[in-house]
């Protein structure tokens, strides 16, 4: 897995190695959590404290940026030339690659015809040291992880314990309900929709379960016929999991979950896909999701997934983006607070991709909004610890890089440090004045 490769045009190019001195660049493959490569993009490529010596490291393929699941960063560790060749493919997935597992079966799909299936990720392709894809397949080196080994699919004593290279921050989530652009004060699913501004814990343990009424969240009786569905994520999801910690549901225990304007892959991955889907607009209303006739089976508009989802964060976004207005439906997503943030505020993308739009919104937890401060306090329960995971043959190769990562992390990733004002995708975990011992790292020390 460990290997030393000359590759002296691409880094000499990039004025990483000089030509006098190029000769081999130490190879590490790095897969995990999506929810956290945004932080390890802006570490990677900082101009000095973040992994890589100053000047620091350099993103390729050419035009690769914080959101890229395949991408190679290169620089010079303790003087020493390295590639991080890094395959974001989820927090469950990467424990179970690192660990040597192949699959992770899925709990099962929904609406016959797609049969059991397994979750992408556990056999993992990691980009070639120039960032292009087609590398390396098969375990890598190290993960980083949402939650702790401890309450992962891969657990021990069933599989073998990694190698755990300690916490690098804190992952933070919201509960976040889907757009809806009318202003009626009579339409009832409208009307509903502008009264849920709060859920609590107890409250999601039960809508986790089955689709609930959304008078059992506002506890106005008028909104006892308009139905609240959960948008979440695939059981290989690190947030998930933490979601599930948070209100207590038990990480194994099925739930009910819906999709907007998906499709299934034919591995059986649910994926959310920007096209008419026989609408007039990308991000269409469900209201003309409800009354599309297409077959589900190969352009489903809103069904119900049963106890699958989405692969990644981006896929709750987009559903949350789409208009709900006079649809008499409330969509309800959990999501880290990179892709929460597009769904409410919007997003860019680059052509031909349509721009995301905004409109969903934050809702507050237990009555707490969020916020970097109450995170830090004890006040929010809603997020995780971040671990660095490597394999049980884990070498100095290895343990260089991951001292790099977890010291780049820290310094050079632009961690939220507690303030009020603000909303972080990840918080130092140095700040942190409180911690969840018993949630998802039970077994395992904490630095605190």
């Amino acid at each position: 897995m460990k290997y030393k490769i000359s590759f002296t045009a691409v880094l000499t190019a990039l004025g990483i190695i000089s030509s006098a001195s190029a000769a081999t660049t130490n190879e590490v493959h790095v897969t995990g959590s999506t929810a956290f490569r945004g932080n390890f993009f802006t570490a990677a490529t900082a101009a000095s404290g973040g992994i890589f010596d100053a000047p620091g490291g350099v993103a390729l393929p050419t035009g690769a940026n914080s959101g890229s699941s395949l991408v190679t960063y290169v620089g010079k560790i303790g003087g020493v030339s390295y590639a991080l060749e890094c395959s974001w493919t989820g927090s469950e997935a990467g424990i179970a690659n690192v660990d040597g597992v192949s699959t992770l079966s899925n709990p099962g799909l929904p609406n016959g015809g797609f049969g059991a299936g397994n979750l992408p990720g556990a056999t993992t392709t990691f980009p070639k040291i120039d960032g292009t894809s087609g590398g390396f397949t098969g375990a890598g080196d190290l993960t980083l992880a949402d939650t702790s080994q401890a309450v992962s699919l891969t657990k021990p004593p069933a599989h073998a314990a990694l190698h755990d290279y300690g916490v690098l921050g804190v992952v933070t989530f919201v509960w976040e309900k889907g757009k809806n652009s009318s202003t009626s004060t009579t339409d009832a699913g409208d009307v509903a929709w502008s009264h849920l501004v709060n859920v609590t814990q107890p409250q999601m343990l039960v809508a986790l379960a089955s689709t609930v009424n959304a008078n059992f969240l506002t506890g106005n009786a008028a909104d006892n016929a308009i139905p609240v569905a959960v948008v979440g994520r695939n059981a290989g999801s690190g947030t998930r999991a933490n979601t599930l910690l948070d209100v207590q549901y038990g990480i194994n225990t099925s739930v009910s979950q819906f999709a907007l304007n998906s499709t299934y892959s034919g591995a059986g991955v649910l994926t959310y896909t920007v096209v008419n889907n026989d609408q007039a607009s990308t991000y269409p209303s469900v209201a003309s999701s409800l009354a599309n006739t297409t077959d589900y089976t190969t352009t489903p508009n809103f069904v119900s997934v049963a106890d699958d989802g989405y692969e990644s964060g981006g896929g709750v976004s987009q559903c949350l983006s789409c208009d709900l207005a006079g649809s008499e439906v409330i969509t309800l997503g959990y999501v880290g607070l990179s892709d929460a943030k597009a769904a409410r505020d919007g997003k860019a993308n680059s052509a031909p991709t349509p721009n995301q739009p905004g409109g969903a919104v934050f809702l507050t937890l237990d009555g707490v909004p969020y916020s970097d401060a109450v995170v830090v306090n004890g006040t929010y329960s809603f997020w995780g610890h971040e671990h660095l995971y490597g394999g049980t043959g884990h070498t100095t190769i290895t343990d260089t890089a991951a001292g790099a990562i977890k010291t780049g992390i820290a310094t050079g990733s632009g961690l939220g440090t507690g303030s009020a004002s603000a909303q972080s995708s990840g918080i130092a975990f140095a700040s942190m004045l409180a911690d969840k011992p018993g949630s998802g790292d039970t077994g395992y020390p904490s630095p605190l």
